[in-house]
């Protein structure tokens, strides 16, 4: 009755961590990130569905691929060298590590943690890998169309500036200087109040509340110079 009692349990702790390593492979799996587990030397221990998809194989036909092996073709050479150099100093340092990898047109952040035992030895490291593409070449655009908005506004004639909810100069262009002979970084971080004539204080109070409120206003302001 106690060797029957000692298998049942046995059987029933081997169910709960069989159904434990299936949830979590349904968490890999659910994960968009590309998921990469190391050993130390290199040899592919895990992966989730994305990498597989994205590396064009099984996750069964990767798991035991040795990465120093030559003969494996997951990924051109140097890419495969330069992934390898980043966990062999992952694995040296216990550090982890951040790059940005460029491939086939695609931009890809990844992170490299090592995972370490009771000895405070590296044994294995995960990599995660997110496709950035369509976020740097955003990024990109916004920056030229930021490069084209401020050629444009350097180059007009009037005076054009931006200010803050609470009053404060945070961009004014060049024509600043020219009409009133300030140095634009003179104007920046200070309040408008400051360069105002008194007697257009209240209308210029008037005209922020109304374009707070999304409504336009115009008006003239005698402004003097230096």
């Amino acid at each position: 009755a106690f060797e029957k009692g000692r298998d049942d349990l046995h059987a029933e702790q081997a169910r709960a961590l069989s159904g434990q390593e299936q949830m979590l492979r349904a968490v890999l799996d659910a994960i968009t990130e590309t998921l990469v587990v190391l050993d130390s030397n290199g040899v592919i221990q895990a992966v989730n569905q994305t990498a597989a998809d994205r590396l064009g194989c099984a996750k069964e036909d990767l798991v035991g691929r040795d990465g120093r092996d030559p003969a494996c073709k997951i990924l051109p050479p140097d890419v495969r060298s330069a992934r390898l150099a980043c966990v062999d100093e992952v694995v040296q340092t216990s550090t982890p590590m951040r790059i940005t990898d460029r491939r086939d047109g695609h931009v890809f952040d990844q992170v490299y943690y090592p995972v370490i035992n009771e000895k405070g030895c590296v044994t294995q490291v995960v990599v995660f890998a997110q496709d950035i593409t369509a976020r740097v070449k955003m990024e990109k655009e916004l920056v030229e169309s930021r490069q084209r908005y401020l050629g444009l506004v350097e180059n007009v004639n009037d005076i054009l500036y931006t200010a803050d909810c609470d009053g404060n100069l945070l961009t004014v262009n060049r024509a600043v200087q020219r009409i009133l002979g300030f140095d634009p970084q003179e104007i920046v971080g200070s309040h408008y109040r400051r360069w105002a004539p008194k007697e257009a204080l209240a209308g210029l109070e008037e005209a922020r509340a109304r374009a707070l409120d999304g409504r336009r206003t115009t008006m003239q302001v005698a402004l003097s110079g230096r």
